[in-house]
């Protein structure tokens, strides 16, 4: 017969097979254009013929992103809302890395961007615990916005997030780049939600047991 006072220790239990299901996890992110705030976007400091920059994350103030050419193919920044393209005509850009100056603050990146050709568009997150997630799509030519997300609930931040392709041609451009913070995610998941209904039931498994022994 099942006993009322194992019901804590289940819930224990569960809630820490819950939070290892999701530790350290990240996963594909498309955000639709209307839920990007200003907040999030990515602005850039102008620059060109660099393999090395910088933009800040809501405005002039927010924070920190530096921004490198992992090949050091030389890139032009341009002030605003977030576009990065090849300096050169006939420079082939390949990649290009987002590190926050403060790694555990963001959850989540997309972009737009375009290609010389349809193909593969490649994110690589570095989460705060230095674990690597790889996510690979097949875009057209001109492509709408992807991404990722750290599972809610698991504790991870992004390091960095390289973007990258294998298309001969590399990209036209990378833009529109946005962050978000765990205050722009208060949805909880459907794991977190079930852990709370059965803490609920051990506390009522308790307030029974004691009305069954009066």
């Amino acid at each position: 017969m099942f006993k009322l006072r194992l019901i804590p220790f289940l819930t224990v239990a569960l809630a820490v097979l819950g939070q290892a299901t999701v530790r350290g996890e990240f996963e594909p992110f498309t955000p639709p254009e209307s839920t990007i705030k200003q907040s999030m976007m990515l602005n850039l400091v102008s620059v060109t013929g660099v393999t090395a920059g910088t933009g800040n994350v809501g405005g002039a103030s927010g924070p920190l992103i530096n921004i490198t050419s992992p090949d050091d193919q030389p890139i032009d920044l341009a002030n605003g809302n977030a576009i990065i393209t090849p300096s050169l005509k006939d420079e082939v850009l390949t990649s290009v890395t987002f590190t926050p100056v403060d790694q555990n603050h963001f959850v989540d990146f997309s972009l737009r961007g375009s290609l010389a050709a349809a193909g593969d568009v490649t994110i690589t997150v570095v989460d705060n615990g230095n674990q690597i997630f790889t996510f690979t799509e097949k875009k057209s030519a001109d492509w709408d916005r992807i991404g990722v997300i750290a599972k809610l609930g698991s504790g991870e931040y992004i390091q960095s997030v390289t973007v990258s392709t294998d298309v001969a041609g590399g990209f036209n451009s990378l833009k529109q780049m946005a962050f978000s913070t765990l205050a722009d995610h208060t949805t909880p998941e459907p794991s977190s939600m079930a852990i709370a209904g059965l803490g609920a039931l051990a506390f009522a498994g308790f307030g029974l047991r004691r009305r069954l022994k009066k």
